[in-house]
């Protein structure tokens, strides 16, 4: 979510922060989606961290419950074709970072 007044890259690094505990000084734009086409106009920007750190607060969000884990690309291609990543929101996500990735 960007607050008003936030840039996209600066709400990206401080959710980062906030929902992974990590931070990074390797952040790039992917570019965005339309989150539902038809019935509303939202729009996602999607990032890209790397070299990422674990964050100096190490203060979660007490209202949620997250936990992150690493996995290699293969691992998303893997989990893609079993069915287990089958949300539209983390495919399209996928799909940018590989096409940037060629």
């Amino acid at each position: 979510m960007v607050d008003p007044g936030e840039t996209p890259d600066a709400a990206a690094l401080r959710e980062l922060e906030e929902e992974v505990l990590h931070t990074t000084n390797k952040l790039s734009s992917l570019g965005t989606i339309i989150i539902d086409p038809g019935i509303n106009n939202q729009e996602a920007f999607i990032f890209v961290a790397e070299s990422i750190t674990p964050a100096s607060s190490q203060q979660a969000d007490p209202n949620e419950i997250i936990e992150p884990h690493r996995v290699t690309p293969e691992k998303v291609e893997e989990m893609i074709q079993s069915g287990e990543m089958n949300s539209g929101w983390p495919l399209a996500m996928w799909m940018k970072y590989t096409l940037k990735k060629q």
